[in-house]
């Protein structure tokens, strides 16, 4: 089972941030709510809930959306497969 040591190695790794810098650019949206629902299109292939839209805004009302996207695609979701 991978353990915190990979998760934090791919958090850190030029690739991912390059990748998450890339995934914040590509949303176009002008609302942040808008933006959120297209990161989460992209990444996921599905719409977001509203619980992870609520997330999404207090996280971005602190955080710029690189970071945001960087933490979609560190999920476990895309980062290990079962």
């Amino acid at each position: 089972a991978p353990g915190p040591q990979q998760a934090v190695a791919a958090r850190n790794a030029p690739s991912s941030t390059q990748a998450a810098v890339a995934l914040g650019a590509r949303s176009n949206a002008k609302l942040p709510a808008d933006r959120i629902k297209q990161l989460y299109r992209f990444v996921f292939g599905r719409p977001h809930t509203p619980a992870e839209t609520e997330l999404g805004l207090e996280f971005v009302s602190t955080a710029p959306w690189e970071h945001f996207a960087q933490v979609l695609l560190m999920t476990n979701n895309l980062m290990f497969v079962d």
